[in-house]
């Protein structure tokens, strides 16, 4: 049958004109004003608060305190309540940061007081939403264990007070903190 076409596989020509038919209703639906206004948005999110803490050279670790809240870029973040984060090592400290009260030779904490802090950055959410990024207290805090006995020994930080992100997988505790983390840092 030289005049018939063939059923082969592929698309054949009657389904190629009802896509080309059907792709600008669709587009025209999804473009629309009502579908826009129908979409989820994000909501708001934060206040959390966040620590990082991190082994430096022999002995030496650093601990620092944030705030995330959703957000223009650029608003700052608006803390509701106080934060506070507590430190405890498994071994004597022999200089705690200024900025930390000294609670004894293995603990200290940070208390940081409800109020509006500017942001130094952003992140944008699993959601899609801008967070904006404001370090609380000092920034970095830098203590030292004391020289002897060598050894490892674990420092926990523990944020034991204000909301915490629930983000702590993926990148967002680059950005945001953790809720408590442990590291070992060796003398």
């Amino acid at each position: 049958m030289s005049g018939s076409r063939s059923d082969g596989p592929g698309v054949t020509r009657r389904a190629a004109i009802a896509m080309a038919c059907a792709a600008p209703v669709l587009a025209a639906a999804v473009g629309a004003p009502g579908a826009a206004a129908s979409a989820p948005r994000p909501l708001e999110a934060g206040p959390y608060v966040g620590l990082f803490l991190d082994s430096l050279s022999s002995g030496n670790f650093i601990v620092e305190l944030r705030a995330a809240r959703s957000g223009a870029s650029g608003a700052l973040v608006e803390l509701v309540s106080d934060a506070r984060m507590d430190v405890t090592t498994e071994h004597d400290v022999g200089h705690w940061s200024e900025w930390l009260v000294v609670d004894g030779p293995r603990s200290a904490h940070l208390v940081v007081p409800a109020g509006s802090y500017r942001s130094r950055g952003t992140y944008t959410d699993r959601d899609g939403r801008v967070m904006q990024v404001a370090p609380l207290g000092p920034g970095r805090m830098y203590c030292a264990l004391t020289p002897v006995p060598p050894g490892g020994f674990r420092v926990t930080a523990t944020v034991t007070r204000g909301p915490v992100s629930p983000e702590t997988k993926g990148e967002a505790p680059a950005f945001l903190g953790l809720p408590t983390r442990t590291i070992l840092v060796d003398v």
